[in-house]
């Protein structure tokens, strides 16, 4: 059984899958023996994968279960109107009307659109989020275990490469015939949300995990594990998350597959269409965890040699890749 498949069996089995993705600091002599204090903490599957949510320190008065589970409800709400396949929500009326007023949609859809916007008009090529055509064929495809039918894919490889999005202060328009899909970077804008949320509510210290897009609440730098692609349960690298960061990584490792004779993933060049990516895993530590997932796909997708630039006006750093 893969780690993908198995961390969706039950919110149980998500904190013992991932319990290697997050080194904790434990009383020891560099804290002065001082006990780690209560930890409360949950996880619920999520979009395919798992939502954790982590409180170390809180000065509300509210029970923390009750933050979580509102903060739960709110999040549930914000991806169903990101989820691609979901028919009437906001992302399904801008992909079939191309065009709404930017008020109309909430946070986190908004900065989601945006970001992918300044991606799209920086010199980084082989990322865009207007790939639904590309991207449902293959999921698809994965089913079957088989290849796309080769015009199929030619087509929506076209619309994605001819197509933008576009923003301006009251509107967001898109040009083409490509189809809005926030698989990409989507997990990371909803750990925003939810860290957004919990430190509203008198959270002072804390994690969101959204399938391994982790923002961290707090004063305090953490110690990250990145698991290595090709062996899961194994930590490959171990680095350091700024106090109020975010950590993401993206790769092949758990979304293999075979169809067609060869091995395939979930990572696509949109030069070809097909599965590629310049590294098995690329983690990204950056100050939110919609620029540390978006800046994570890039480092995978895009061929570009001016990625290092990109990274540092984008504040985020590489890592780890391998």
């Amino acid at each position: 059984m893969k780690r993908r498949d198995f961390i969706q069996l039950t919110a149980a089995s998500c904190l013992s899958a991932v319990a290697h993705s997050i080194i904790p600091f434990e009383a020891n002599a560099s804290n002065g023996g001082v006990p780690p204090q209560e930890i409360t903490r949950r996880a619920i599957p999520f979009i395919g994968s798992y939502l954790e949510i982590t409180i170390t320190k809180s000065l509300t008065s509210e029970p923390v279960d009750n933050i979580i589970t509102a903060c739960f409800s709110k999040l549930k709400s914000s991806a169903n109107e990101m989820n691609y396949f979901s028919s009437g929500n906001l992302l399904d009326q801008l992909n079939k009307e191309r065009v709404l007023p930017l008020g109309s949609l909430p946070y986190p859809l908004r900065e989601t659109l945006i970001a992918a916007e300044c991606a799209q008009n920086t010199d980084i090529d082989g990322f865009s989020i207007l790939c639904g055509g590309l991207t449902n064929l293959w999921r698809r495809a994965r089913k079957q275990e088989t290849l796309p039918p080769e015009r199929l894919l030619k087509e929506a490889l076209t619309d994605t490469q001819n197509s933008r999005i576009h923003i301006s202060r009251e509107l967001v328009l898109l040009e083409g015939k490509g189809t809005l899909d926030l698989g990409g970077i989507g997990k990371g804008a909803l750990c925003d949300q939810a860290a957004k949320f919990l430190a509203k509510n008198g959270v002072t210290e804390g994690c969101v995990d959204c399938g391994g897009d982790m923002q961290f609440i707090g004063n305090t730098p953490q110690l990250v594990g990145i698991a290595d692609p090709d062996c899961p349960t194994r930590i490959a690298a171990k680095v350091y998350v700024p106090p109020g960061g975010a950590i993401a990584t993206s790769g092949i490792g758990e979304t293999k597959w075979h169809g067609g004779g060869r091995d395939m993933h979930h990572l696509l060049s949109l030069s070809t269409g097909y599965p590629s990516s310049r590294f098995k895993s690329a983690s990204i530590v950056a100050p939110t965890a919609l620029t540390a997932d978006m800046l994570a796909t890039v480092a995978c997708v895009s061929p570009s040699r001016h990625l290092n630039g990109f990274f540092h006006s984008s504040s985020g750093k590489l890592v780890h890749y391998q």
